[in-house]
Order: C-alpha cells, then sequence, then structure tokens
C-alpha cells in the first residue's frame, strides 16, 4: 500500500506530524486491540496483526496488563512475580509480550503501549501508581521495550482524568523518557482531550484527543491545532463499531474529520476486537474496518501532513440548505499551498460554492468503495455531492486542485 516504513517515528521538524527515519510521514491509522496481549494466545495475535497490516493500519494501540492485579493471560501468567508486586516482572508473561511486538514490527506495524491503566471503574492499577515501586515499575518497563523501534508511544492515564494521581505522572513519566529515549508519550484522558491538563508538560509530545460527540471531535482538533501548533494531534479513541446504533457512516466521519482538520492521525476500533471475545475473528471483515482501507489509500495521494485546517468555516459558502439530508453546519476542510488545493469532507445533500477565485478540477472520492468522480468547476460554480456513496449514504471527500494563475 505505502513504502516501507523505518522505525522508530519521530515528530517532524515543523511539530505537525510523525514521520520516519528517512523522513517520510508516518500516518497514525489505528486499531484498538486494547487487550491483545493476555486474552490472545501468540497465534491468534500473529493473525490479528497479519490482518491489521494487510488492511493498511499503521498503529496498534494496547494495554500492556491485564485489568485486574489477579488476571493472568491465556497461559497462566500474571505480569507479576506476586499479583500486585509492580516491580517485580514476571519473564513469562512479557516474554509472550515481547514476541507479539516483535512479531508487529515484522509486519511494519507500529505499537503505542498503555504501561498502566488507570480507570477508576475497570481496572485496580490506579491504586498502585505511587512511590518507589512505580519508579522501578517505569524504569524496567522503559528499558525492555525502548529496544523495539516500533514501540513509537507510551500512552498514560486511561480512560480517567486521574487528577489525584497527576503529581505522580508528572513525575513518572520522565523515567519513561529518560530509558526509551525513541518513545514518544502521551496522555489518554477521561472522555476529552488530554492537552489541557498536559499540553504544557516537555513530557508530553503530542495530544490525544477523546469524544462521542461529533462536534467536540471537530472542536477538540481545531483547539489542539490552535493551541498546541508544534505538537501533533491525533483522535485517540472515538465511536466503537459494532457498539449499538453506531453505522459505518459514524466511523468514516470522525476518521475522515480528524485527519482534515490537522491531524496527524485517527483511531479506529472495533467493539469485539478490544475486548477479544468470542466474535473478535468475525469482527476482522466488518464495512467499517474495509473503510478504514480506503481511508487509508485516499491520504495515500493526499498530502494530509500539509493540510491547514479552514478553522473559521470560509472555504466554502451554502447556498441552498432548505430540504431533507442538507445542512448549514460547519464543513470540515483544509487547505494546502496557500489554498490552491482543497481538502473536504461532506456528508449531506446542501449546495454549495467553493469561495476562491480561478478554475480547478479535482475529484469526488466515495469513501465506501474509493472510487473517484471527475471534478471539474470555476468561481462561482455551484457544486453538490454526487448522490449516494456505494453504501447508501450522503459522505463524500472532496478534493479540488486550483490552476496556477
Amino acid at each position: 500500500m505505502a513504502e516501507e516504513i523505518r522505525f522508530p517515528i519521530r515528530i517532524s521538524e515543523n511539530g505537525v506530524f510523525f514521520e520516519d527515519q528517512d523522513g517520510k510521514p508516518f500516518l497514525w491509522h489505528a486499531d484498538t486491540c486494547w487487550r491483545l496481549f493476555w486474552m490472545m494466545s501468540y497465534e491468534e495475535a500473529c493473525f490479528y496483526l497479519r490482518d491489521r497490516a494487510e488492511k493498511g493500519f499503521t498503529v496498534i494501540q494496547v494495554h500492556l496488563l491485564p485489568h485486574h492485579v489477579y488476571q493472568t493471560n491465556v497461559y497462566g501468567e500474571n505480569p507479576f512475580t506476586a499479583p500486585g508486586m509492580i516491580d517485580s516482572l514476571n519473564e513469562e508473561y512479557f516474554f509472550n509480550v515481547d514476541r507479539v511486538i516483535a512479531y508487529a514490527g515484522s509486519l511494519g506495524l507500529a505499537v503505542a503501549v498503555a504501561p498502566m491503566w488507570l480507570s477508576t471503574w475497570e481496572d485496580d492499577w490506579h491504586r498502585l501508581y505511587r512511590g518507589e515501586p512505580l519508579d522501578r515499575y517505569a524504569r524496567q518497563i522503559a528499558q525492555r521495550y525502548g529496544k523495539f523501534s516500533n514501540v513509537i508511544a507510551f500512552i498514560h492515564g486511561g480512560d480517567d482524568d486521574a487528577v489525584p494521581l497527576h503529581d505522580e505522572v508528572n513525575r513518572c513519566v520522565p523515567i519513561y523518557k529518560k530509558y526509551a529515549k525513541h518513545v514518544l508519550n502521551t496522555f489518554h484522558a477521561g472522555i476529552g482531550p488530554s492537552y489541557p491538563m498536559f499540553g504544557e508538560k516537555s513530557w508530553y509530545d503530542f495530544c490525544m484527543n477523546y469524544t462521542y460527540d461529533y462536534g467536540r471531535c471537530i472542536e477538540q482538533m481545531l483547539d489542539a491545532k490552535k493551541k498546541y501548533p508544534h505538537k501533533p494531534a491525533v483522535l485517540g479513541e472515538t465511536h466503537y463499531d459494532g457498539n449499538d446504533g453506531i453505522s459505518s457512516t459514524e466511523i468514516r466521519r470522525y476518521a475522515y474529520t480528524s485527519v482534515i482538520l490537522g491531524g496527524a492521525g485517527q483511531t479506529y476500533g472495533n467493539k469485539d476486537i478490544w475486548m477479544a471475545n468470542m466474535f473478535w475473528k468475525d469482527a476482522l471483515y466488518t464495512a467499517a474496518a474495509h473503510h478504514m482501507t480506503v481511508l487509508r489509500e485516499v491520504f495515500e495521494h493526499i498530502p494530509w501532513y500539509r493540510l491547514i485546517p479552514d478553522a473559521e468555516g470560509t472555504l466554502f459558502h451554502t447556498v441552498r440548505a432548505l430540504m431533507p439530508n442538507a445542512s448549514d453546519s460547519y464543513i470540515p476542510a483544509a487547505s494546502v499551498r496557500g489554498g490552491m488545493e482543497i481538502v473536504a469532507y461532506v456528508s449531506d445533500r446542501r449546495f454549495f460554492t467553493i469561495r476562491r477565485d480561478g478554475c480547478y478540477a479535482g475529484e469526488w472520492i466515495d469513501p465506501v468503495r474509493g472510487r473517484s468522480f471527475r471534478l471539474t468547476g470555476k468561481t462561482g460554480d455551484i457544486l453538490h455531492i454526487p448522490g449516494h456513496n456505494a453504501g447508501g449514504s450522503d459522505d463524500w471527500i472532496l478534493h479540488a486542485i486550483f490552476e496556477d494563475r
């Protein structure tokens, strides 16, 4: 799908996106298999990773530890020599983690590891996140996984703002940075962005956003770009494919919006896969998973890493929206080359114009099947989507390039 990535990943010189060691832009196009290390056998993990590599995902987000101190992996191995003794690693448990990460690397997949999930509603680790045992744990984990070039990030926190633990977080994360110098660090908050809490900290390398509300998705991406223009921003978690009432259209909506609004990437997830339940293999082949392959292909030929978001909504003018399935709401859009190239995610049947002088050519891209339809026009021409996409929905990608004057 794309040329080979040379790990480790770093932040670009302008601070906007991730890149590999050759300077090639690296799109954070993640899947969440949070329970990979303890709910799947090695053979199952390899099967899963092969599928995700073939579908064009670039990052796997995963918890390092089970939810509870007493839990083991499928081989009956607890992470520690005694439950909860966090500074005494069980080599048998971590040997399995090591080989799964190594196999991911052989497929060209990066891994973003959550070392200790701090959720107060599903995990035990927040009770142990303190003191010298925590420091020793952090040092051992950083030393161990700093040796893997495809471990590109440590995701601290976890489904919780963890406000009572912020002093410990700010003291502990620099240990990870010291012993795993190439690994980037961020924080997973409790259904919200983490940059308001840690954006000023030197250890906080990139902004991780988290929301189930589309308006807030737009707000978080634009706000991160405004407040921290030199730190990449990703949508780290949102609606899960397979959750009640969540369609593939909704999955696409958040994914494309996040990247178009200047994000360094986005994260997909499927309920059955992150839970690693009995249906996870079937869930590999959902429509939304295929649409994520299309997204990767779309952004292989659109320079996502140079997009400047249309934060004020000035690129388009809605001419008519008083009809069924139309809207005059904000269109997620961005431009490059001083506005000479425009990309937008249009998801309703409004009539609109591009607010720029000149002639343009481009395409309407179907995010379901990846087909494109030729587009030409000039100043003042009224546009609208070509009709339903291949999935019967109204969302399309508009890509227009203006002629040089």
